[in-house]
């Protein structure tokens, strides 16, 4: 156990966090703001490759669909359809980001162009990581 944030590795995270599931690794580990008492307390902002990011959106969307049966919702989609819309959705925030990026003079300027080049990158990896093009076929 490293004992600061500042002694954590990428390596010793995959370790820890990703011994269940064969291919994930935490890629990258930045150490962000905190503060320190009688303990110190920081806050992480990890990144997966695509192995490690897939395996906790199974686990995040089984865990809302139980919750949603939960709370009362009778006929809740199941994982299957659930999955296939999730990887169907980015298509449309693509069509919006791009709409809204301002690249030609008849095209909206909405959000400030770093951000949106940045969600355009995230969009990109989603439907990579999801194989997304073959959910809408």
């Amino acid at each position: 156990m490293p004992r600061s944030a500042t002694a954590l590795t990428a390596e010793w995270l995959t370790a820890v966090l990703c011994r269940d599931v064969p291919g994930a690794a935490v890629t990258e580990l930045e150490v962000l703001g905190g503060s320190a008492g009688t303990s110190s307390r920081n806050s992480l902002r990890i990144r997966y490759n695509a192995a490690g990011r897939r395996a906790w959106e199974h686990h995040l969307l089984a865990r809302y669909l139980r919750r949603l049966g939960e709370e009362g919702i009778t006929n809740p989609p199941g994982f299957d359809q659930a999955w296939l819309r999730n990887c169907q959705q980015p298509f449309h925030v693509l069509i919006a980001a791009l709409a809204t990026i301002g690249a030609g003079r008849l095209q909206a300027s909405v959000q400030p162009r770093d951000c949106m080049l940045r969600c355009l990158e995230r969009i990109a990896t989603f439907i990579n990581d999801h194989d997304s093009l073959h959910s809408i076929t």
